[in-house]
């Protein structure tokens, strides 16, 4: 579990958390319990799995993707999202600054960004 050592700060935060996911409903609950949550302590994986079930839109999935760890299932699942959703030259380049160098993922927003930058020549 979480190690701190101002314990009681420590179980104040705790306890907060605990008290945001009793209530939390909406996308935007879950990522302040992503944004709060101390790191090890657990929250995090609880927060990205229902911010992974209630993202609907390109900024939530950019949002699962910035919160998600390096190389896990929720970055690799947010990128294909963002992907699928993905319309404008701005959601390309931002798949693009997510996505591993080399990855195919990233093939795909480059070649994306060229072909709506061709459009509006």
């Amino acid at each position: 579990m979480f190690n701190c050592a101002a314990s009681r700060f420590c179980e104040d935060i705790l306890g907060g958390l605990e008290k945001m996911i009793s209530v939390a409903e909406t996308f935007s609950n879950w990522r302040d319990v992503a944004l709060y949550a101390p790191e090890g302590s657990g929250f995090e994986a609880t927060a990205l799995k229902k911010m992974t079930e209630l993202a609907q839109s390109f900024d939530d999935w950019c949002d699962v993707a910035n919160y998600a760890p390096v190389g896990s299932g929720f970055e690799a699942t947010a990128l294909e999202k963002m992907i699928s959703v993905a319309e404008t030259f701005s959601n390309w380049r931002f798949v693009a600054h997510y996505a591993p160098k080399g990855s195919e993922f990233r093939a795909t927003a480059l070649e994306k960004m060229t072909e709506l930058e061709n459009k509006d020549e």
